[in-house]
């Protein structure tokens, strides 16, 4: 796959205001790459942060210009993959269909967010428990009456 059918996936698939699709050029090895940027919108920051990088896939010294990975930049650890399906001619046996992989992608990049969301609601809470015990066992005790 070239760089202007992934983008034109990535258009196609995370097409909702939340995400935004930026690319940057770069050199590596003495070759001109395309590095494509996947950004969430984050209401703590109030604009589009980077979620995921895709670019081509490299081994050693080699530059893979029909392979393409994805990293996801995660809270505390980043994953890489290999997007599949990007070079039937290279992996004859590579039947992967790259818009679907995006698509579950962005099903599992909801999944971290709303775990993001709810990590940070508990961490808050119990920082107010922590703090002001008493509004908050006042406010649980009215919450409960019946």
């Amino acid at each position: 796959m070239t760089s202007d059918e992934i983008k034109s996936l990535l258009e196609e698939v995370f097409f909702e205001d939340e995400y935004e699709i930026s690319e940057k050029e770069y050199e590596k090895y003495e070759q001109s790459l395309k590095r494509f940027y996947l950004k969430v919108y984050s209401e703590k920051l109030k604009h589009h942060t980077p979620m995921i990088n895709i670019q081509n896939y490299v081994i050693g010294t080699t530059i893979l210009d029909d392979v393409w990975e994805m990293i996801w930049s995660l809270p505390n650890q980043n994953y890489y993959m290999k997007i599949p399906g990007t070079s039937n001619k290279r992996n004859l046996k590579d039947v992967g269909d790259p818009k679907v992989f995006l698509m579950m992608s962005k099903e599992k990049l909801k999944d971290i967010l709303l775990i993001n969301k709810l990590n940070n609601n508990l961490m808050s809470d119990m920082k107010n428990m922590s703090e002001d015990s008493t509004r908050v066992i006042r406010d649980f005790k009215l919450k409960n009456l019946v």
